[in-house]
């Protein structure tokens, strides 16, 4: 009897936590602006994955997010998303960091930096075309400390229009 009953409330709980038909929203308003003296793009690969930090041949959707500052000798901050090609909107959270869909990379030539690594955050996307190889919009909070500790040093906040890269 009492495994009937737990069988019962787990089924009960999983319904509730699916709500079929819900959309993911995204608001359109306030979208992050470049920093002075950098320059942003906000961009994505069609059918394409990463092998270290370079971008090759794949399966997925890959958006990037960059950052290049003027000044200094260079210094470029990248985020990239992997989402499989086939969905129109995607949510991904912290267990996705762990499976690797969320990726950071800072590049400076001249600079001894603090290696960081993704803690924590989330990326929602959303395509705002019928064809899901248009416009999208993507909403994300990207926590990262310190590789030695998990004391969280910067956090990179961003909602904005991605298109896609056509080479």
């Amino acid at each position: 009897m009492k495994k009937v009953l737990l069988i019962a409330i787990t089924g009960f709980i999983s319904l509730g936590a699916c709500k079929k038909g819900e959309t993911l929203q995204i608001d359109e308003s306030n979208l992050t602006q470049c920093e002075d003296n950098a320059e942003c793009s906000f961009s994505y690969f069609l059918n394409k994955d990463l092998e270290g930090h370079d971008v090759k041949e794949g399966k997925l959707r890959l958006f990037t997010f960059e950052n290049t500052w003027a000044s200094g000798c260079g210094i470029v901050d990248r985020i990239y998303v992997k989402v499989p090609m086939n969905t129109n909107s995607f949510y991904l959270k912290n267990e996705d960091i762990q499976k690797g869909k969320i990726i950071y990379v800072s590049i400076c030539p001249c600079c001894l930096q603090v290696p960081l690594e993704i803690t924590a955050g989330y990326v929602k996307g959303k395509s705002l075309t019928k064809d899901i190889n248009g416009k999208w919009i993507l909403d994300m909070e990207i926590k990262m400390a310190n590789k030695e500790s998990s004391q969280v040093i910067k956090t990179i906040r961003i909602k904005q229009y991605f298109n896609p890269i056509t080479n």
